[in-house]
């Protein structure tokens, strides 16, 4: 079942899992401030070309790192929306 967003606050968590984003608690914000800001600066943005779809059509998005990506960088963490809708 899904709530009304008209009556019902966001969940913030959820939408940041959704999007690639992140989230901090409000307690913890001063002491994490840092360590997001380390994080936004090693981003990358990742862009191809979109196969064909219905205008609106919902698009699912994997990323992932290659094998040897992966040994090298062990402690990599992704970040990406899990789709889009089509125009």
């Amino acid at each position: 079942m899904y709530p009304n967003p008209d009556f019902t606050p966001a969940n913030v968590f959820h939408l940041a899992e959704e999007t690639g984003g992140e989230w901090v608690m409000m307690g913890r914000a001063g002491a994490t401030f840092n360590e997001m800001i380390e994080r936004i600066r090693s981003r990358y943005m990742l862009v191809y070309h979109a196969p064909e779809a219905p205008k609106g059509a919902f698009r699912h998005i994997e990323v992932a790192l290659s094998t040897d990506a992966r040994r090298r960088f062990p402690s990599a963490e992704l970040r990406f929306r899990n789709g889009y809708y089509a125009e």
